[in-house]
Parts: structure tokens; sequence; C-alpha cells
């Protein structure tokens, strides 16, 4: 089963309307990388759980809006 964060990322934010900045900023980056975050597939277990709190969400919450269902 493949997940990629980034697709996750991107419902997160526009269910929440979260903008790129305001993400940014939370996170102490540029607006730049949370560009980068948005188009990988995968990142590193910490930022993802720190993603998905940062959402209200549990981590498989969020992993959950890739849509696949565990179908690639």
């Amino acid at each position: 089963m493949r997940i990629h964060f980034g697709k996750c990322l991107r419902v997160a934010q526009t269910k929440n309307r979260v903008s790129n900045v305001k993400v940014a900023a939370h996170f102490n980056v540029h607006h730049q990388q949370v560009m980068r975050w948005r188009k990988s597939e995968s990142v590193k277990l910490n930022l993802a759980d720190s993603i998905a709190e940062f959402f209200g969400m549990t981590l498989c919450e969020f992993l959950a809006l890739d849509g696949n269902n565990g179908v690639e």
C-alpha cells in the first residue's frame, strides 16, 4: 500500500482552508518548503505526525486523506 503524503497535505489544507504560509509559519520553515512537501510522496514519520497534529488529526486519519483505500 502506497500513500502519497503530498496529496494528504493538500486535502487537509483544502478542507481546513489553511494556506502554505500559515503551515510554514507554524513549522518555522519557508513557504517554498511547504510547496515541496505538497509534492512529496513521502516524508519522515515525525514530520507526518506533526503535520497531522497541526490539523487536529491522528496520523491514521491524516494518511487516510490520500483516498486510495490501499489500492494502487
